[in-house]
């Protein structure tokens, strides 16, 4: 049950940084571009970020399961 209190605890704190984040960015770039920048940014910063954590743990072959999670 713990383990299910930090999953959801880590998702909502990861879906309220990217909300603030995005709402951040097309506040401050809102009437230069046609393109939602916030959005855009987000997205992209979050594939990376989540690509670095997967190698990381791909390269520690040594984690237990909870770890992984």
């Amino acid at each position: 049950m713990n383990l299910a209190l930090y999953i959801g605890f880590a998702g909502a704190a990861g879906s309220m940084s990217r909300y603030a984040l995005g709402t951040w960015l097309s506040g401050f770039f809102a009437g230069r571009t046609a393109l939602p920048i916030g959005t855009l940014t987000v997205n992209i910063l979050g594939s990376l970020l989540m690509g670095l954590v997967v190698a990381l743990f791909a390269s520690r072959g040594d984690l237990d399961s909870r770890t992984r999670i």
